[in-house]
């Protein structure tokens, strides 16, 4: 996969290659593997050369003879855990799983914990741009000498974000479990799956669950970096490509792609930080893009606001949040109780510091006493990025007003619904709020639903408190 997707699992464009050490005359070993206790990769048995036209196990290498290696740490689960690779095979004889991407050289388990996919975690922790325009990343020293992204292993039963953010705790940064959660629900996933490894076997193999964390230098200034576990030392390093290029394992790629996502990012949708300037066409220059329109009054914008954008952003994997604020509400009798000019620059001031999240004056631009119809919205931004996903998200509490809406279908067919749960609205409620939708509208709006606690408050309330 190529194109960029900000928040799906990428290709790392890791070769289908593994560490093997080429020698000579190893042909000569007989069939029965020989067994050698190891605890690090640097202790593995010779490899057996594997050239590149015998990695695939469906190839015949009938003079494939490596050695057995296995650590004494044993904490098998009983059954082999799923593959991010899809189904692998096993051997016939032995029944110890395969390696997805072939021969290495070496049977076993060597140093990982368990036959089949050994889970890991990483975290790209980036940082910037700095007044140059250069970026830094987080990395640890490892027991070997080498620099790394932090991350380690998924304990069982554990997803691999929360074990992203407990390798991070535990390797590199202090914090508390608030700033945990918050720093996981920023977690962008990059890349999910096999991961080039000096520690795989024929019979095992790492596969990990890749994340970005960007942050502004004003709160890399508050994080508190500590090397501990195994890791020797903790560092911010410039993000060049000598930098990559050293890291350990499948790391480099990981890193590489961490800052290509970074600055499609901060280039790409830097338009929104300038309210001024509101076209999409410079969002798909490089490539696919998944934006959610938030569309309201925002008469003003308030913490649910906020919370309910973040929700579609993890929930949908969505690449950026633009709140796209109404000049006129057409089902409301009355104007906003705000100017246009205070609604826009609440806004700013509410997500300015905020990554992914921006703003668009499209529909405030609209001529005075027209009023603000989704549908001309959403074709314009179509027309703009006709590559793009387009999502629309909104409270579930306008549910019930949506078969009022003008050319619903049409709106349905460009973007994407995701209704935002509010502590009164439940997804089972979603059928009885929409009963005057057709079905294939209510089906689209219960699967979109973003399931999730927002605080129960509202403009009106707002505007209450601060007379």
């Amino acid at each position: 996969m190529t194109q960029m997707q900000q928040v799906q699992p990428h290709n790392l464009e890791i070769a289908p290659r593994v560490h093997v050490s080429v020698v000579k005359n190893f042909a000569q070993l007989g069939r029965l593997p020989q067994i050698s206790v190891v605890e690090h990769p640097e202790s593995y048995p010779m490899r057996f050369p594997v050239p590149d036209r015998f990695l695939s196990w469906g190839v015949s290498f009938p003079q494939y003879s490596p050695f057995y290696a296995e650590s004494e740490r044993i904490v098998e689960p009983s059954v082999l855990a799923t593959s991010f690779e899809g189904p692998f095979e096993s051997d016939g004889e032995t029944r110890l799983p395969l390696n997805p991407v072939g021969r290495t050289g070496l049977l076993g388990r060597g140093a990982l914990w368990a036959y089949g996919p050994n889970h890991a975690a990483d975290a790209a922790v980036v940082r910037g741009p700095k007044a140059n325009g250069e970026y830094e990343i987080l990395l640890i020293e490892r027991e070997d000498g080498s620099w790394a992204l932090p991350g380690g292993f998924v304990d069982q039963g554990e997803e691999p974000c929360d074990a992203m953010i407990r390798e991070l705790g535990e390797e590199a940064l202090l914090f508390s479990e608030d700033k945990a959660a918050s720093l996981k629900a920023r977690a962008t996933l990059l890349y999910q799956g096999y991961a080039d490894d000096p520690r795989n076997t024929d019979n095992a193999w790492i596969e990990t669950s890749a994340y970005l964390l960007h942050v502004t230098e004003e709160e890399s200034e508050a994080m508190e970096l500590c090397a501990r576990d195994d890791a020797q030392r903790v560092r911010w390093a410039p993000l060049s490509h000598d930098t990559r290029e050293s890291l350990y394992a499948s790391h480099p790629q990981i890193a590489t792609l961490a800052l290509r996502t970074v600055k499609r990012t901060e280039t790409l949708l830097a338009p929104y930080r300038n309210p001024q300037i509101h076209s999409l066409s410079e969002l798909i220059k490089v490539g696919h893009i998944r934006i959610g329109i938030f569309g309201g009054t925002f008469d003003p914008i308030h913490k649910g606001h906020l919370e309910a954008a973040e929700a579609a952003l993890c929930s949908h994997d969505l690449d950026a949040i633009v709140f796209m604020p109404a000049k006129q509400n057409p089902l409301k009798g009355h104007p906003p109780h705000y100017t246009e000019e205070a609604r826009m620059r609440q806004i700013v001031q509410s997500i300015v510091r905020i990554p992914s999240m921006y703003v668009s004056p499209l529909e405030l631009e609209r001529a005075e006493g027209e009023p603000s119809y989704l549908i001309d919205s959403l074709r314009e931004l179509q027309g703009q990025a006709p590559e793009a996903d387009l999502f629309f998200v909104h409270g579930a509490d306008t549910l019930e007003e949506l078969s009022r809406w003008k050319d619903l279908d049409d709106c349905m067919g460009i973007a994407t619904f995701l209704p935002v749960k509010r502590n009164e609205v439940q997804r089972d409620e979603v059928i009885n709020l929409t009963s005057r939708l057709s079905r294939d509208e209510r089906e689209h709006l219960y699967r979109a639903f973003v399931d999730v606690e927002i605080e129960n408050i509202s403009s009106t309330e707002i505007r209450r408190r601060r007379q």
